[in-house]
């Protein structure tokens, strides 16, 4: 069995055509176990949004690989420069890894990259969001239509009693990619069966992230228009941070119902406080374990489970105000 030496992390230099890998040493976060060597080096990549989300994806995971005597490594963090998950993808397969998580969707370079890699013997598992046409291994994440059945109950009990309403849903992704259009279909079935009298327009949008600061003015610009929705739905924890902003700072608090992402103690609490009306809380740590025996299965035996389906939860505010006080009482 290959051994690999765990002395640092690898940076990376990808210029236009040319990709060429630097190694660089440098000693590891924790070190307590005083573990040289590793059987095997998995690498997770993500698309660089939801940090605080994927760094309790990737603890969980490093955590599962030492009990397996591999190394999780968090590809691509603390460079100098910022790589696109393409980018990361190609540097992770010269490198050599013995495996790779990956948050993919259906992007055909994308696709074309994780079955070039699956074909030079590389096992890949696709996170939270998949790339179902590819060779993946395995996908480690929620079921999206079931996602919109959560998201529709939810709707059916804010707007009961109503005739009509409008819902926006901003896309995690790309709007129109099939996983939000099985996010929608989720939440359309699910109103159309609970309430059948009410029309309810069910809309989605994406924002095109070309500055640093997308987020905030696409949330500023749409709470200070006229045609606000009666309920928003935000599947990031920046956007669901940036529209809970946009509404204390336009003073809309109230006038939209906020769905939001994440159960940060940031986020809960504006979920206590009712500025946001609920947040879906998906288990992290779930997601690093799973990861990890996923790509641990696929050695073993040559297989793995195609999909491995997460906790999830919509947290309400009473259910907030019970998790903030419990971590209070752990303190």
């Amino acid at each position: 069995m290959k051994k690999i030496i765990i002395a640092g992390t690898i940076a990376a230099l990808l210029m236009l055509g040319i990709a060429a890998i630097v190694f660089r040493t440098r000693p590891l976060e924790d070190r307590s176990e005083s573990l040289d060597v590793c059987d095997r080096h998995y690498v997770l990549i993500t698309n660089g949004e939801n940090t605080e989300f994927w760094d309790r994806v990737y603890q969980s995971a490093k955590a599962e690989g030492l009990a397996h005597n591999v190394y999780v490594e968090m590809f691509g963090s603390g460079l100098s420069m910022a790589y696109s998950r393409d980018e990361l993808l190609k540097i992770a397969r010269q490198a050599s890894v013995d495996g790779i998580i990956v948050e993919a969707d259906e992007d055909a370079t994308t696709g074309k990259l994780i079955d070039e890699i699956v074909n030079e013997g590389i096992p890949v598992v696709t996170a939270m969001r998949d790339c179902y046409s590819s060779l993946r291994q395995s996908f480690v994440g929620v079921n999206h239509y079931d996602t919109g059945v959560l998201y529709g109950q939810k709707i059916a009990s804010l707007l009961d009693g109503k005739q009509e309403a409008r819902v926006l849903v901003i896309a995690e992704g790309k709007a129109g990619d099939v996983h939000e259009n099985l996010v929608l279909l989720g939440i359309r079935e699910t109103l159309a069966k609970e309430m059948p009298n009410c029309h309810v327009q069910v809309d989605s949008d994406s924002i095109s992230r070309t500055s640093s600061f997308a987020e905030e003015e696409y949330f500023n610009t749409l709470f200070m228009g006229e045609d606000l929705p009666d309920i928003l739905i935000c599947q990031d924890a920046v956007g669901t941070i940036c529209a809970y902003q946009s509404a204390v700072d336009h003073n809309q608090v109230g006038s939209v119902d906020i769905i939001g992402f994440y159960d940060s103690d940031t986020i809960l609490s504006e979920v206590q406080k009712g500025v946001l009306t609920a947040t879906l809380s998906i288990d992290a740590e779930q997601a690093g374990r799973a990861c990890v025996d996923a790509l641990e299965d696929y050695y073993a035996y040559g297989y793995t489970n195609e999909y491995n389906a997460l906790s999830m939860a919509l947290i309400d505010e009473d259910r907030a105000e019970e998790l903030l006080t419990e971590e209070v009482t752990e303190e």
